[in-house]
């Protein structure tokens, strides 16, 4: 069943758990828990469940129930409450550890935080992108959040695609690099493999040629920023701010879009149409 080389990577609480619609991008599942209801939303063969004791001695019955009768192979493993900050490096640690010494494959990791309590989702977030970025074979695929995952008051969940999250700590890294260091090579590369991400390219919105057009506009400035060249550099920064300028907003997709900003005020440092006024008195 499913794809061999997708792993879900989820877990539970303590709560008791009604069943509920799960619905994801049209497709439906009725489950009590998120991790079964995305197995099948998603054609998932392999799930690895991080639970503290307590939550698995109330429902690890549901889940072993569950996956047994779908056919998933999974394990179920146990980690601690979060106290103070040696609980979170222990959490971090364990959830590298084991998905990595599991028998499972982790090309594509799909990441449920739909039951994670207070700081686990970002603990969880945080620890698939070190697996990732420790190991080429393995990434992380999708985020999925559901939001009224086995709740008594609602009859369906939808199933909310959170994936944007890794992708904006990405920008922020390599915003921050280039403040830091002045180093533009990060956002160049995001722009590239994010491209289709970012903009639409359909018949309402045909502009992502223009889009792809101002991406390699700024892939020249990057170079030429980077080589420390200031005037090619504001030269086709200016360039790249009127190609970006003249893009329609109304084709952004989601919060990514908003690294435009951010790239047009990094921009405008470099821009060679700036009036300088130098007070001498």
């Amino acid at each position: 069943m499913g794809n061999p080389g997708d792993l879900l990577i989820g877990s539970i609480g303590t709560s008791n758990y009604d069943e509920v619609v799960y619905e994801l991008d049209g497709e439906k599942a009725k489950a009590d828990v998120s991790p079964t209801a995305l197995t099948k939303l998603c054609d998932i063969g392999q799930a690895l469940i991080f639970r503290t004791p307590e939550a698995g001695e109330k429902n690890d019955h549901r889940l072993s129930e569950a996956f047994s009768a779908a056919g998933v192979d999974f394990e179920l493993i146990d980690i601690g409450l979060i106290e103070e900050q040696e609980d979170v490096n222990k959490i971090l640690q364990r959830i590298v550890d084991t998905t990595r010494s599991s028998r499972f494959r982790e090309d594509s990791i799909i990441l449920d935080i739909s039951h994670s309590f207070r700081s686990i989702p970002i603990v969880f977030l945080l620890s698939v992108m070190q697996l990732t970025s420790l190991y080429e074979n393995a990434a992380l695929k999708k985020i999925y959040y559901s939001r009224f995952a086995g709740s008594s008051d609602h009859e369906s969940s939808p199933v909310i695609d959170m994936t944007y999250l890794r992708t904006m700590i990405e920008w922020y890294d390599a915003f921050e690099m280039a403040d830091q260091n002045g180093t533009y090579r990060g956002i160049r590369v995001l722009l590239e493999e994010r491209k289709e991400e970012i903009w639409t390219d359909n018949e309402s919105h045909p502009e992502g040629q223009n889009f792809s057009k101002a991406v390699g506009q700024f892939g020249a400035a990057q170079q030429a920023i980077d080589a420390g060249f200031p005037l090619e550099a504001g030269l086709k920064a200016n360039v790249t701010l009127e190609s970006i300028s003249g893009l329609d907003e109304e084709a952004f997709v989601g919060p990514e879009g908003m690294v435009l900003n951010s790239l047009e005020r990094l921009l405008n440092g470099f821009d060679t149409t700036k009036t300088l006024v130098i007070n001498l008195n």
